[in-house]
């Protein structure tokens, strides 16, 4: 039997890559952000729907530019898209630390939604897989998609046990810190475009 190349697992990293994203992004104000909702709403004295509006920005904005979001992941790859869009999320969380207006929130969740990280689709992470993946893109998909219940059973709890022992200001600029140099390290080094670029072919054939 032929012992698998190196060749053959740089799919797999990129498989990795995207499930560790698709893990952070429950940490960005997305399945964890309701336990935000009270410390932030009695601190700066502003309702739930301020809350809800939010959350509406991020979604619409992200389903209005996705299909350009799209359009750029099939023509450039996520190895520049990616790392940009965490920059503008992890900053936009980091500027949520220093925020004292519902408004304001609204409008930096808009700016979040721009990049669809998280969003509808997750176009950034799951586009990549199909260009690498062919015959195992059900695998390589799958993989990925692990990403969200494992991020879920990490961040729900650690942002609870963040915002009781450091504040809710903290723990979104810990938690935008934390994107920044969890995905966008690897995503430079690792990521490309589809495997074609650099020699190879789908699913790691030779």
């Amino acid at each position: 039997m032929k012992k698998p190349t190196e060749k053959y697992f740089y799919g797999w990293k990129i498989v990795l890559i995207m499930a560790i994203t698709s893990s952070m992004t429950m940490a960005l104000g997305t399945l964890n952000f309701g336990l935000f909702i009270k410390p932030m709403g009695d601190e700066m004295l502003i309702g739930r729907s301020y809350f809800g509006w939010a959350q509406t920005a991020r979604q619409l904005v992200g389903g209005l530019s996705s299909p350009i979001m799209g359009t750029w992941v099939d023509k450039y790859g996520s190895r520049l898209i990616l790392p940009v869009a965490t920059f503008i999320t992890g900053l936009g969380l980091i500027l949520l630390g220093f925020n004292s207006s519902g408004v304001i929130m609204i409008v930096i969740f808009g700016i979040i939604g721009i990049t669809s990280l998280g969003g509808p689709g997750a176009l950034i992470t799951t586009v990549p897989i199909s260009k690498w993946f062919v015959k195992k893109r059900g695998k390589a998909l799958a993989i990925t998609s692990l990403g969200v219940p494992i991020g879920a059973m990490i961040f729900v709890p650690l942002t609870q046990y963040f915002i009781d022992s450091h504040g809710w200001r903290n723990t979104w600029m810990i938690f935008g810190l934390l994107a920044i140099l969890i995905i966008i390290p690897p995503s430079l080094f690792f990521l490309r475009r589809q495997p074609e670029d650099i020699g190879l072919l789908p699913d790691g054939e030779s």
